[in-house]
């Protein structure tokens, strides 16, 4: 498979705090890559450097490098376009003081689409995409805040979903979301890496068996392991790596 994201030597510090060592792996194009691993292994810090959105943490260091299609993300000046390319979603919902439709339009706004039945289409494919159209339809104008918390989430991964992103990250995207919501958005990111590569994190580990094609298992800012998920979960290399998806350690 062609490797779509690749990291190489990745390191983050927060002042005297390291968050991620020397981590490389690389990411095959239209897949599901799952980043397992106890708390505070760097996951999230991870996730933030390969959209920059690691830019506007002050403390942070980033060494090493990121590639997107061979191209150094790290370096790039433009880094608009890249959180463009590739899309976030937090794990609590970040709501915008708009409406559920302005929320959604917001992103193609700022590229500069105006017309009106673009942004319609726009708006409902992301919102179906998220799982979500069917609860607000009717109720477009209504403040996305006014939301409940799970509702929220699912329009923050609209609101992701509205650029088409060829990268998206999605950081504990269920942990406001209820069991059957969360498999509904499973099916769904299921369908996406037909034309999108997801790298996602996760605590739940057989919601990584059953998503992911890759995993990659972090301990201390550290990779112990990667591979496919049979692999890992059937045959890992690893003591540690069996232990924690076995649910020993965590």
């Amino acid at each position: 498979m062609v490797t779509h994201l690749e990291c190489r030597n990745l390191s983050v510090h927060y002042g005297d705090v390291r968050a991620l060592d020397r981590v490389s792996f690389e990411v095959p194009r239209h897949s599901i890559c799952a980043v397992v691993g106890p708390a505070n292994s760097g996951k999230t810090s991870l996730l933030k450097t390969l959209n920059r959105t690691i830019d506007f943490e002050s403390r942070a260091k980033v060494t090493g490098d990121v590639l997107l299609d061979g191209v150094s993300v790290i370096s790039t000046g433009d880094a608009l376009d890249l959180r463009r390319r590739v899309g976030m979603v937090f794990p609590l919902p970040v709501g915008l003081p708009m409406s559920i439709y302005d929320n959604v339009a917001y992103a193609p706004r700022s590229q500069g689409l105006r017309n009106k039945a673009e942004l319609d289409v726009i708006v409902e494919r992301a919102l179906r995409q998220s799982v979500l159209w069917d609860e607000v339809k009717d109720r477009l104008d209504l403040l996305g805040t006014r939301l409940s918390g799970g509702q929220q989430q699912r329009l923050t991964l609209a609101r992701a979903l509205s650029m088409q992103p060829e990268v998206l990250c999605l950081d504990e995207f269920s942990i406001a979301i209820d069991p059957v919501t969360t498999m509904r958005i499973e099916e769904v990111l299921l369908e996406l890496k037909a034309t999108t590569t997801i790298v996602l994190t996760t605590n739940l580990v057989q919601q990584a068996r059953r998503l992911a094609d890759q995993v990659v298992f972090l301990n201390a800012s550290t990779v112990v392991e990667v591979g496919d998920v049979v692999s890992m979960f059937e045959r890992p290399r690893f003591e540690l790596t069996a232990q924690y998806l076995q649910g020993a350690i965590g």
